[in-house]
């Protein structure tokens, strides 16, 4: 069964003033909680930097992206017919197993959707959804199903970060003929 680990350590105010439920997308069958969202045309599917409208280009704004807060195998989401979910535009650190684990990451990085569904390293000129607090380590998930479907916990691997909007990023170093100089 797909799961996914997602954990809000601040703000801790009233989620339910931001948070949205929307349906999800008929394609769509891997949505699991801390799962990178876009909202296409009033539905949930999963983010992917390979489409310019999610991640952005030079000029041109990505997608808000928005953590789900179920997986939608959930029995709770498939009742309501709906997954819920919160905006990075919302200042928050979390945490989450739903990030690209072939990566390479820094404290204070920012990162962007990646992979369907996933968070990673921002691209040049795309649209940062996070700045990195915790590489990824292992902390102990409770309620993590194993096998034969109880609820033991396990260890997992996580991200921590705090969720930003910054569209068209720059992430290169400045050119010298573009540095100024300060004259005393």
């Amino acid at each position: 069964m797909p799961q996914g680990h997602f954990n809000i350590i601040n703000p801790g105010l009233e989620i339910n003033q931001i948070q949205v439920a929307l349906p999800v997308k008929n394609t769509e069958n891997g949505i699991v909680r801390g799962s990178a969202l876009v909202n296409d045309n009033n539905v949930w599917r999963r983010g992917n930097r390979s489409t310019d409208a999610d991640q952005g280009t030079t000029g041109t704004p990505g997608k808000v992206i928005w953590w789900a807060l179920q997986d939608q195998t959930s029995p709770d989401a498939i009742k309501a017919g709906k997954v819920s979910a919160l905006p990075c535009t919302w200042p928050m650190m979390i945490e989450t197993d739903q990030y690209n684990a072939h990566a390479s990451y820094s404290i204070g990085q920012f990162v962007s959707v990646s992979d369907t569904g996933v968070v990673g390293p921002t691209q040049p000129n795309a649209t940062a959804c996070g700045i990195i607090q915790a590489v990824p380590y292992q902390r102990w998930v409770n309620d993590r199903l194993i096998a034969d479907n109880t609820r033991r916990g396990t260890l997992v691997y996580v991200i921590r970060f705090n969720t930003v909007y910054i569209p068209n990023l720059e992430t290169g170093v400045p050119s010298s003929s573009s540095s100024s100089s300060v004259m005393s």
